[in-house]
């Protein structure tokens, strides 16, 4: 848990860590939601239920965050206006950007034990924008960029950028002009 504090506090504030910018991650309330549910996923794993589900009640009253318990995202979250959002995952990778009024979670037609099977996965160096739903057992490859407002309902592949209700798939191009990604890219 403490390592992916770590990588979360370099994503807020770049540069060589040291006590001040720590002191700073802790009491900035943009911040605030990502540790909250660093520690309800830590006592969920050991688990301590139900004060896992006291920690993501408080992130969901307070901050207007809705993050499950269970979620597994690794260090470099990133989540600068928490309003409204919504992530149940399975698998986030590391350097993870998601920004308000998102929606992520699995499909209708999930239930029963199948519900955690029908979440999606992010890979690395992934950016949600605005307004984007991401919704079914899929999987959102490296260095992918989901657009605002997006709808996203099929896989997308590494080095991609997916836009438009329902999303399409379009490759990121580098500076040659080639269709592949800028990967480490990140824009938060």
């Amino acid at each position: 848990m403490f390592e992916k504090i770590k990588m979360d506090i370099q994503r807020y504030y770049p540069g060589e860590l040291c006590f001040k910018k720590t002191v700073k991650f802790f009491f900035n309330p943009r911040s605030q939601p990502v540790i909250i549910h660093r520690i309800s996923h830590f006592l969920y794993v050991k688990r301590l239920r139900f004060l896992a589900k006291l920690f993501s009640i408080i992130n969901f009253v307070i901050f207007g965050t809705e993050i499950a318990m269970g979620a597994d995202i690794d260090g470099g979250f990133y989540m600068p206006h928490s309003l409204g959002t919504i992530i149940s995952v399975r698998t986030v990778g590391k350097n993870f950007s998601c920004y308000h009024k998102v929606g992520i979670g699995s499909s209708l037609e999930a239930g029963g034990e199948d519900l955690e099977k029908n979440r999606p996965v992010f890979g690395d160096n992934v950016n949600v924008y605005t307004g984007a739903t991401v919704i079914g057992s899929i999987e959102i490859g490296n260095n992918v960029t989901i657009g605002a407002n997006a709808v996203v309902i099929t896989d997308v592949p590494d080095n991609c950028i997916a836009v438009g209700v329902p999303a399409r798939i379009i490759p990121k191009k580098n500076k040659a002009g080639t269709g592949e990604g800028d990967e480490g890219k990140n824009h938060g």
